[in-house]
């Protein structure tokens, strides 16, 4: 997927949190091809939360870092801004996201 669909942020933050999670550079790949494909397919103006899968926890139940089993893509703009993890039981939902709309893959 071509980078123009993902921040130099995006990629960075995915890279970190994944591994931290003991995922491989392959499933990390796929999941941010996924996030790109499905920002290339959103209206120019939108911001999107996308839940684009379920990985083994990662962190500290709270703290200053990024925890949790769900991997959330934010995109902007057709653009990927950044990569999050949540943990199952926070919502989901435009308001705690500040996003346009949400959409689990």
């Amino acid at each position: 997927m071509a980078a123009n669909f993902a921040t130099d942020h995006a990629m960075a933050r995915i890279a970190e949190r994944l591994t931290m999670a003991g995922e491989t550079a392959e499933t990390i790949a796929a999941m941010r091809e996924t996030a790109e494909r499905y920002a290339a397919r959103c209206r120019p103006f939108e911001s999107v939360a996308v839940r684009i899968a379920r990985v083994a926890f990662t962190g500290s139940d709270y703290g200053e870092t990024s925890n949790g089993d769900t991997v959330v893509a934010i995109i902007r703009g057709r653009i990927v801004q950044t990569y999050m993890l949540r943990r199952r039981q926070q919502p989901f939902t435009r308001t705690a996201l500040s996003v346009d709309r949400t959409v689990a893959l």
